[in-house]
């Protein structure tokens, strides 16, 4: 497993009571905006699932053919397996044995592995700079040339009447990160940045919670060479 400088294993057990403590149903909702557009039979990449909900999003929402499922909190982990041990006792689904648990983060996928789908809900946020840059290189090379990359995360709104609230939530968020998972980012990223410079832009797009929530259906705007597709960046 590769090593990481923050960790949620503390927080694991209230950290979706504490998110729908803090947004409602909001960031429920912005996770499963886009899942309809997942093309059927793909296999998809989540990184960073958390607890688990949104592979049970999945399964009712999405036709996959395969979903490989990175959390590098083993107790995160756990709880997710634990809720799709549990949606098989009233499902059938043959989606249902295809998914498969990787304890870590991208770096601990094989370099031979490529998907159609990759989904980052609440996890760009965790880096910063250079660090995101190299996650998202990471993650960039194991993506086929079409493919779908859904994001959903924390932004400051373009309106500066709602920025006023949410430059001071996001810094308490941090704060509390900071002490209870050791998350080292005081900012949230200019994420269109980083994913210009990997040659993806936002097709679609859906705000939630004043503004302070976005969900994105991001597209490759430039084309691959069969070196970059097969790098281990």
């Amino acid at each position: 497993m590769a090593a990481l400088h923050f960790s949620f294993d503390r927080i694991a057990p209230v950290y979706d009571f504490l998110g729908y403590l803090a947004f409602g149903d909001r960031l429920q909702q912005a996770q499963k905006h886009f899942l309809s557009a997942i093309p059927p039979n793909s296999h998809v990449l989540v990184i960073g699932g958390g607890s688990g909900k949104i592979v049970l999003d999945l399964l009712d929402q999405a036709a996959f053919r395969q979903l490989t499922y990175v959390e590098a909190s083993a107790v995160m982990l756990r709880q997710a397996k634990k809720k799709i041990a549990d949606y098989r006792q009233t499902n059938s689904k043959d989606s249902l044995a295809n998914i498969i648990f990787i304890n870590g983060t991208e770096r601990d996928i094989a370099s031979s592995e490529r998907y159609q789908v990759v989904i980052t809900n609440f996890v760009l946020d965790m880096y910063e700079g250079d660090a995101l840059d190299r996650m998202m290189q990471r993650i960039d090379t194991l993506l086929l040339l079409d493919t779908y990359w859904l994001f959903t995360d924390f932004r400051y709104s373009l309106q500066s009447a709602k920025r006023w609230w949410q430059r001071p939530l996001t810094g308490l968020m941090y704060l509390f990160f900071k002490i209870t998972a050791n998350i080292r980012v005081q900012s949230l990223p200019n994420y269109d940045a980083h994913f210009e410079r990997l040659g993806w832009t936002a097709e679609q797009q859906h705000s939630f919670f004043g503004d302070f929530i976005t969900s994105r259906i991001y597209r490759r705007t430039t084309e691959l060479t069969q070196d970059d597709s097969s790098s281990d960046s």
